[in-house]
């Protein structure tokens, strides 16, 4: 017997434990239009402290930089949980941004297809 079991659902949840190290490895698509991006977002975390915080993200083809900045130093583009900003980043699900940001979002090299060996 077959049963369609609804959407599909990821087996393993991420965790990022160190935002601006991680944000390091993601970069712009090589097909992109832009060369650059940079943005401030304001990112929540209430359970990492080091996450939560308002950050500069440049991006470039090769990798990108995010710096902490001081509240209020910069306005954010806008504000997005952590939880969102995985599931992003790791190609599960777009982040509910503005629609301007949305588009230019769209040239971000996000992570996909990612398997994980079985330690035992």
């Amino acid at each position: 017997y077959q049963r369609e079991a609804g959407p599909a659902k990821p087996m393993y949840m991420g965790r990022i434990i160190h935002l601006e190290q991680f944000l390091e490895t993601i970069h712009l698509n090589s097909g992109s239009a832009l060369n650059e991006l940079e943005l401030v977002m304001q990112v929540k975390d209430g359970h990492i402290r080091q996450n939560d915080g308002l950050f500069l993200w440049r991006l470039n083809k090769s990798g990108s930089e995010a710096v902490r900045l001081r509240e209020g130093e910069r306005k954010p583009c806008f504000t997005i949980g952590i939880d969102s900003l995985t599931s992003w980043l790791f190609g599960y699900e777009k982040p509910n941004v503005m629609s301007g940001w949305q588009k230019k979002l769209e040239n971000v090299e996000v992570y996909s297809k990612i398997f994980f060996d079985e330690v035992v």
